[in-house]
């Protein structure tokens, strides 16, 4: 698993998770410990203060307040996979293509897609980057 990661492989690595998660899990626990451990000791629950304005924003149809806040979540480096990928289909619906791949690009930039139970949420965001970069070059 180790060397899928290494080799610039991301999406074989996100698969393994995925399919083998137990596995995976112990293995990210061992080849990543700064991150878990920061992860732990930084848990303020950051998401959780913003979390439920965003779904409220998101019932009420306001997408400028949404995008605000996710984009909060996402500059605020939280590891919660929804806020990207919300904010990148956000970014997307409305046209704005370079700040969709920029989200896309932060997701990756950061250790939160290195751990198993993101695998699924960094594949979609993985799919999107790809389709941004193409699009972007033409």
């Amino acid at each position: 698993m180790e060397q899928l990661l290494y080799n610039n492989k991301i999406r074989e690595y996100l698969h393994y998770c995925q399919e083998n998660y137990t596995e995976a899990v112990r293995a990210a626990e061992e080849m990543f410990p700064n991150y878990y451990s920061r992860l732990l000791l930084t848990s303020d629950d950051t998401w959780g203060k913003y979390g439920g304005k965003a779904e409220e924003a998101k019932r009420e149809k306001n997408i400028e307040l949404e995008i605000d806040i996710l984009r909060s979540v996402v500059e605020a480096n939280i590891a919660y996979p929804y806020a990207y990928e919300r904010l990148a289909t956000l970014y997307g619906k409305q046209k704005q293509d370079e700040e969709a791949y920029e989200v896309c690009l932060r997701w990756f930039d950061s250790d939160h897609w290195k751990i198993p139970n993101a695998a699924t949420t960094s594949l979609r965001l993985l799919e999107r980057l790809e389709k941004l970069q193409k699009r972007l070059k033409t």
